[in-house]
């Protein structure tokens, strides 16, 4: 009989405390909520270009229509148009032939580097331009042309 009466007054016991509000907790509630510092735009610097060099960018890099500026990447010796070459990481970008070449000589070269440690794994690519060459009628056909790109893969 003592046991149950201890049951009993336990539960009721625990059903009076109820939730406590201390003071650690009314802290918490009213504290401030972090935020970002709103940062201002410093001012891009000037750079000084020789002479030189800006006449050799006007000459050769500049489209001479529009008078705008061209950039290139140049990528294992593949030159890419700068807007093309960013064109092609937006989400559904067009991946012009010229990075998709591009793309596929960096494929080749690390296929051939693995094919020394793993000489049973031979993978490589072949760029668009050789495909086109590839694809021509056989009386069109340029054995030579495709002899250069053949021995640039192995």
């Amino acid at each position: 009989m003592g046991f149950a009466l201890q049951l009993g007054s336990s539960r009721a016991n625990d059903a009076q405390a109820g939730s406590s509000i201390g003071p650690n907790t009314i802290e918490k509630k009213n504290r401030k909520k972090r935020a970002a510092k709103v940062q201002s735009p410093d001012e891009p610097k000037r750079l000084k270009i020789p002479r030189e060099v800006d006449l050799f960018f006007t000459k050769f890099l500049r489209k001479p229509i529009f008078k705008e500026y061209t950039l290139f990447v140049n990528i294992e010796g593949f030159p890419i148009s700068y807007d093309n070459f960013f064109a092609s990481f937006k989400s559904r970008g067009e991946i012009r032939d010229e990075v998709m070449d591009s793309l596929i000589q960096t494929f080749n070269l690390e296929a051939k580097t693995s094919c020394q440690i793993k000489p049973f794994i031979k993978k490589f690519s072949f760029t668009s331009r050789f495909t086109n060459k590839l694809l021509v009628s056989p009386e069109v056909f340029d054995p030579v042309s495709c002899k250069t790109e053949f021995d640039r893969v192995n």
